[in-house]
């Protein structure tokens, strides 16, 4: 048997707390989405004046960047790059903007940001996995 560590409701409020004061911070408008190792989702916030369209988008993100286990720019610059191989996999979102929560060397989970250019995306879930580290 293994023994896996898993984001608490705790984690998960912190993380989308630190993703949303460098949204506020910056005036961006974002959807935040957090998701478990397995890609499900565990939390879900609509800034005021985001995007509806931003809810399924930080979601898939977030999923993508869990399930791989990677951060999903290098797979948008892969399809930008003429690699249209990976549009192919099932449920793969491969636009920037999806952090994988790693903690201890284990993937715990996933955050996906929409709302803002794709490295302003990226940016909030770079913040909030950092947060991560210091739970």
């Amino acid at each position: 048997m293994f023994t896996r560590t898993c984001l608490s409701l705790s984690d998960v409020v912190v993380l989308a707390k630190a993703a949303r004061a460098e949204a506020e911070q910056n005036g961006w408008k974002l959807t935040i989405a957090i998701v478990d190792a397995g890609g499900h989702l565990l939390h879900l916030e609509r800034m005021d004046g985001a995007m509806p369209m931003t809810i399924d988008l930080s979601v898939q993100k977030a999923r993508t960047a869990a399930m791989a286990g990677r951060e999903t720019k290098p797979m948008e610059d892969a399809v930008n790059g003429g690699k249209f191989a990976i549009l192919s996999a099932t449920g793969v979102t491969p636009l920037e903007g999806g952090i994988p929560l790693i903690y201890k060397g284990e993937v715990v989970g996933g955050i996906g940001a929409s709302g803002a250019n794709s490295a302003q995306d990226a940016q909030c879930g770079m913040v909030a996995a950092e947060a991560l580290i210091r739970l």
